[in-house]
């Protein structure tokens, strides 16, 4: 294969009495040795330079410098990758960019040149060609690709005033500038409503209205109880502080031992003393197990560094993923999305939001009915407060 390196220089006539032109190297890994792949010499009022490197794969990396008569050389850009990671499909990156599609409220442009040395700018040639250097007023940047150099993974930054320069794509933050240089070829997430993490400026973020949405979709789950013959009273409050006694809708056990498939256990009641939640059961041969079959919340089992964790409290990291498919987990929390829109204007932007908003809860409501899984309950354990048997996807708020 072969790899196309598009180069911006959008103040070239103002170097050319200094620099005569860029130097492209490459390596294979982004800390491997730096080799020079090409030269390429400045024409006036060119601002874009194209190199084709015949032998490029889509793993290689790339940096690139100024070199003028002498020879005089400017520092090293931060080195760059030509292949884009995508985000897992349930993680909060990917869910988080279609929250915001579905808002109609993203772009996600890539930056085809070094922004500004101290941070104050990032190139980007698709945003060129606007009529309006105010279009991205007060939208969010998110700096969310992890070929992005660390100190600028994660960061947020609010767009100014007359922050884009047309004809460049060159958009600029002269007054909170980003932590280090932005290199060539990252992504860039660009938010229009909200922020795309938590709350900016008294603004909802996005990651709070996902984090909502996990919160009340229930799903079924077991939790493994080690049998014990010296008593009947098991306590259940090391599985975490988000069991009630009225989540749990079953106990199973193995009748001739844990090889067999489980049947239901006759008799059992949960109940609450204080801080500590007991499991009343007849007692079983010790190292024989039980399953206890309760209904827990999405956001309380969350896969972070590719393991299930249990006891979490929603998306915290780009690559944390839920239980959930993203276009279905949007759906829900675009009603908390329109009801922070709400929230932060007024007017008639106010009620065309609020509208929104609950013709949109409506919505996800008729979506937890059809989409998730329903407990069955039996007659001697019927549901009652949050342990949301058939009737749980009524409880919409």
């Amino acid at each position: 294969m072969s790899n196309t390196v598009q180069l911006s220089e959008a103040s070239v006539d103002s170097l050319m009495p200094t620099w005569t032109g860029l130097e492209l190297w490459h390596a294979s890994t982004q800390g491997g040795t730096y080799s020079l792949l090409g030269v390429i010499p400045y024409v006036a009022h060119q601002v874009v330079y194209t190199y084709v490197d015949a032998a490029g794969l889509s793993t290689d990396w790339y940096e690139v410098r100024r070199y003028g008569p002498g020879p005089t050389y400017g520092p090293y850009s931060p080195a760059w990758s030509v292949s884009v990671i995508q985000p897992a499909r349930r993680s909060f990156a990917n869910c988080r960019r279609m929250l915001a599609r579905r808002l109609q409220s993203f772009e996600l442009p890539t930056t085809t040149g070094a922004g500004a040395a101290d941070g104050s700018s990032l190139v980007a040639l698709s945003l060129a060609n606007a009529a309006d250097p105010d279009r991205y007023r007060s939208w969010w940047a998110l700096v969310s690709d992890p070929n992005a150099p660390a100190a600028l993974l994660g960061q947020v930054r609010k767009i100014g005033n007359q922050a884009l320069a047309v004809a460049s794509g060159t958009l600029s933050f002269p007054t909170v500038k980003w932590p280090a240089q932005v290199p060539s070829g990252i992504q860039i997430e660009l938010h229009k409503y909200l922020p795309p993490l938590d709350n900016q400026h008294g603004v909802t973020g996005l990651r709070e209205c996902l984090n909502a949405a996990l919160r009340e979709l229930w799903v079924p789950d077991r939790l493994l109880l080690a049998g014990s013959s010296t008593t009947a009273v098991y306590d259940l409050t090391s599985f975490g502080p988000w069991l009630e006694p009225a989540a749990i809708h079953e106990l199973w056990y193995p009748p001739s031992g844990n090889t067999m498939v489980r049947s239901q256990w006759p008799g059992f009641s949960a109940w609450r003393a204080g801080s500590a939640l007991n499991l009343d059961a007849i007692g079983l041969p010790t190292g024989q197990n039980m399953e206890v079959e309760v209904t827990r919340q999405g956001d309380t089992l969350i896969r972070t560094g590719g393991v299930w964790t249990d006891n979490s409290s929603g998306f915290v990291n780009d690559t944390d993923e839920s239980l959930f498919q993203p276009e279905f987990l949007a759906e829900i929390a675009l009603a908390h999305a329109y009801a922070a829109l709400a929230d932060t204007s007024s007017g008639t932007d106010h009620g065309e939001w609020a509208a929104k908003a609950d013709d949109q809860r409506r919505y996800a409501a008729f979506q937890k009915l059809r989409y998730l899984e329903h407990v069955d309950e039996r007659m001697s354990h019927p549901s009652s407060g949050i342990g949301l048997g058939p009737n749980w996807p009524m409880l919409v708020r």
